[in-house]
């Protein structure tokens, strides 16, 4: 019987395709008879093993892209391609306005830390745990991931955030779920975060779906959440567009300027009275919110057309408001011109005005106000209004002072962001 042409055409094909049976002198395939190749694949695999036993961050991070269904042998034949110069990387496009990061050039704790031309540099006490010191105490940078411009920092005490242009989060230090080294590890690695705040013990963050996250410390409510203390939503609140964290409180506002607040409410630092002694995320009386700090016991906040408003602990001054008592409601604070942000420390206050000039209030034991005095034409047209308990100026030997004063070391240099830091166990402060 004749074969159809269809079938023929197969089997032509198959004859076509059939593998030719090595020959005795054809050269082994690399790999497979070659004692010498052999010998280096295995030691090769042994020298590859030890580096990653050494490496514990990247063996773990390995672990999570193989489990994620991620085809590490890609991953590892892509970091050998770069190694050898044979791939450029191409950062991809930036993000859109909407889903940029919210840019924060200074942060400051028990460490400090800036952003210098596009990379994190931290100085000071600890940035990321009790391995890794800068030498000296002088800026070092920070162990990166990618060529991304790093656009936020955050501070804790013991443990650093940074933030880079396309959303993505790393962290080293006291952290839960982190520990202190050399790296940063990735906080969410598939959510592109846009604002960052770290506390005493605890991060807040701001994805571009308008959720806040909250990790770290859970007492005092400062998470304001239940459960554990890795990173998860907070609920009850969304539309966030930034975040600050304070010692052991916390406040996020949202894209139409409402504020909330949660955590430890003593001395009125949340903006509302309560008898609990911590409270869930709750709205406050506050309208138009576009910049927020959390201080050690006090907040500060800026509204619309750059009003300012303090609430909380003022033992200090730190409230800017010419008397010591404490504001459980938010109160407004008067200053020389509008205000672009804030920053609280343990005992101080800052705000950049929107002319570049840096004005402060509460303590300046330390010198962290830089020797802020308010003007003596000011004070004696002050003094006519002011109970002589509770003065609204300070001299040139009071370490406290009571209303906004201009920083003479800051006023005229074109400042765009300022930090206040503080200590763990006491209130002194830095800027």
């Amino acid at each position: 019987m004749a074969t159809p042409p269809s079938q023929a055409k197969t089997k032509s094909s198959q004859a076509k395709t059939k593998k030719r049976r090595p020959a005795a002198d054809d050269p082994p395939t690399p790999g497979s008879n070659d004692p010498l190749l052999a010998e280096l694949r295995e030691t090769t695999t042994q020298r590859l093993a030890a580096l990653l036993a050494s490496n514990t961050n990247l063996l773990s991070d390995l672990g999570r892209l193989n489990t994620s269904g991620v085809d590490t042998g890609t991953v590892f034949g892509r970091a050998l391609k770069r190694a050898r110069g044979l791939e450029t990387l191409v950062p991809p496009p930036p993000p859109p306005p909407e889903h940029r990061p919210r840019p924060v050039k200074c942060a400051a704790s028990l460490h400090t830390s800036v952003i210098v031309d596009g990379a994190a540099v931290a100085f000071g006490f600890e940035p990321c745990g009790g391995d890794w010191r800068s030498p000296g105490h002088v800026p070092s940078q920070l162990p990166r991931i990618g060529t991304a411009r790093d656009v936020a920092v955050a501070c804790g005490w013991g443990f650093t955030v940074v933030v880079d242009a396309f959303g993505v989060a790393r962290a080293g230090g006291r952290l839960p779920g982190l520990a202190p080294g050399s790296s940063l590890r990735p906080l969410l690695p598939k959510v592109r975060v846009l604002a960052v705040s770290a506390g005493a013990a605890h991060v807040l963050l701001a994805d571009d779906q308008g959720r806040c996250w909250s990790g770290g410390d859970a007492g005092d409510g400062r998470l304001g959440r239940g459960g554990a203390s890795e990173l998860a939503i907070v609920e009850g609140v969304d539309d966030i567009k930034g975040v600050a964290a304070g010692a052991c409180h916390s406040l996020a506002f949202t894209s139409k300027g409402t504020l909330y607040a949660w955590g430890l409410a003593s001395d009125g630092r949340l903006g509302f009275t309560t008898e609990d002694a911590s409270a869930p995320p709750t709205r406050v009386a506050l309208e138009g919110v576009v910049d927020a700090s959390a201080g050690k016991y006090h907040s500060l906040v800026v509204a619309s057309e750059g009003v300012v408003f303090a609430f909380g602990d003022n033992s200090y001054g730190q409230l800017g408001l010419g008397h010591a008592d404490d504001a459980w409601e938010p109160a407004c604070v008067a200053l020389p011109s509008s205000a672009v942000c804030v920053a609280a420390g343990a005992s101080h206050s800052l705000v950049l005005l929107e002319d570049g000039d840096v004005v402060g209030f509460g303590s300046d034991a330390q010198g962290q106000l830089g020797g802020a005095r308010v003007d003596d034409d000011e004070s004696d047209s002050d003094s006519s209004d002011t109970d002589s308990t509770s003065s609204s100026s300070s001299s040139a030997a009071d370490d406290e002072v009571w209303t906004p004063a201009r920083v003479p070391g800051l006023c005229g240099k074109g400042v765009v962001a300022v930090a206040a830091g503080g200590a763990a166990n006491s209130d002194a402060g830095h800027t």
